[in-house]
């Protein structure tokens, strides 16, 4: 009998215990998602998109050469 209740007392405290750790990690993944929405704020970045001539500056190549690339690679 006292075996059972000592198990009981087991169980009991290994669940509180679980339950403690699974709160710990939803805080924790809740101030983690909070902290990504506020860089996403802070940081409105602007896509610029490059045409081929200015990619081909910018890489320090031709132009052929970025067209032999794209008939080279499928998709």
């Amino acid at each position: 009998m006292a075996r059972l209740s000592e198990l009981r007392q087991y169980i009991f405290f290994a669940a509180n215990r679980l339950a403690l750790k699974y709160r710990e990690a939803q805080a924790r993944n809740s101030a983690f998602m909070d902290s990504c929405q506020l860089i996403r704020q802070e940081t409105k970045m602007e896509v610029a998109h490059l045409n081929q001539k200015q990619l081909a500056a910018r890489w320090h190549l031709s132009e052929a050469c970025l067209e032999r690339w794209r008939s080279a690679i499928p998709g």
